[in-house]
């Protein structure tokens, strides 16, 4: 049977700045401050073997997006 492991990008996006965190099962990456994009993280998500399942709107302005890759 197939095994998944998960990770959930939250973007924090105002008219100011941009806030993006990655969670993982054992670790939290600030991705504030490094100049990135929505759609450079989800480039490296997909380059890493991510695929997203499900896209949760939080509140206005913060989005949820739920990845998972298959465990090798």
């Amino acid at each position: 049977m197939q095994k998944w492991e998960y990770c959930i990008f939250t973007a924090y996006e105002t008219s100011q700045q941009n806030q993006y965190t990655l969670s993982y099962a054992r670790n939290v990456e600030n991705l504030s401050g490094r100049g990135e994009t929505r759609i450079s993280v989800f480039e490296k998500l997909g380059g890493e073997g991510w695929e997203l399942v499900s896209v949760h709107p939080v509140t206005i302005g913060v989005n949820e997006f739920y990845f998972k890759r298959a465990i090798l």
